[in-house]
């Protein structure tokens, strides 16, 4: 379960519609996409509209299945179990038990794992605010700067 809804973090915001992001805020042009429809700052009323649905949306799911919620679909509780299972994959645990001893080896390369994964969330998480595309040509360039980030080029 933790594998599909990680899956679809990352590919949300590679996804199109019409064109269009899937789901963007984008920040600098002042629009924000979702699902195909361009919502501008002169339209808010329409923004107001969906923030208020996804708000009593989440009312009405947490009234109804809030241990659904919070226990399997939080992305606290995916984060924490993805990077305990690589905890434990990496430094050998038999069953629920930790091992008695681990090398230092192990857990540098937990840490390391865990450094690697938190990159390739944080690109994902950036990537609802602008372009994905640029921002890995910016990544490969070295040319990223948190104040230039999508700024002015229809990102």
């Amino acid at each position: 379960m933790d594998a599909i809804l990680i899956a679809i973090l990352c590919a949300v915001p590679w996804l199109e519609l019409h064109g269009e992001p899937l789901l963007r805020l984008d920040v600098p042009n002042r629009r924000f996409h979702a699902f195909g429809l361009v919502i501008l700052p002169d339209e808010l009323l329409f923004l107001w509209l969906i923030v208020v649905a996804l708000a009593l949306a989440l009312f009405f799911f947490t009234a109804l299945a809030g241990r659904l919620w919070c226990g399997w679909a939080c992305p606290q509780t995916i984060f924490s179990d993805l990077f305990a299972g690589i905890a434990r994959r990496i430094e050998g645990w038999r069953g629920t038990r930790p091992p008695a001893r681990v090398s230092r080896v192990r857990r540098a390369a937990t840490h390391c794992a865990w450094l690697a994964v938190s990159a390739l969330i944080g690109f994902h998480l950036v990537a609802y605010f602008c372009s994905p595309r640029e921002l890995a040509a910016q990544l490969l360039h070295g040319d990223v700067s948190g104040t230039r980030l999508g700024s002015g080029r229809g990102s």
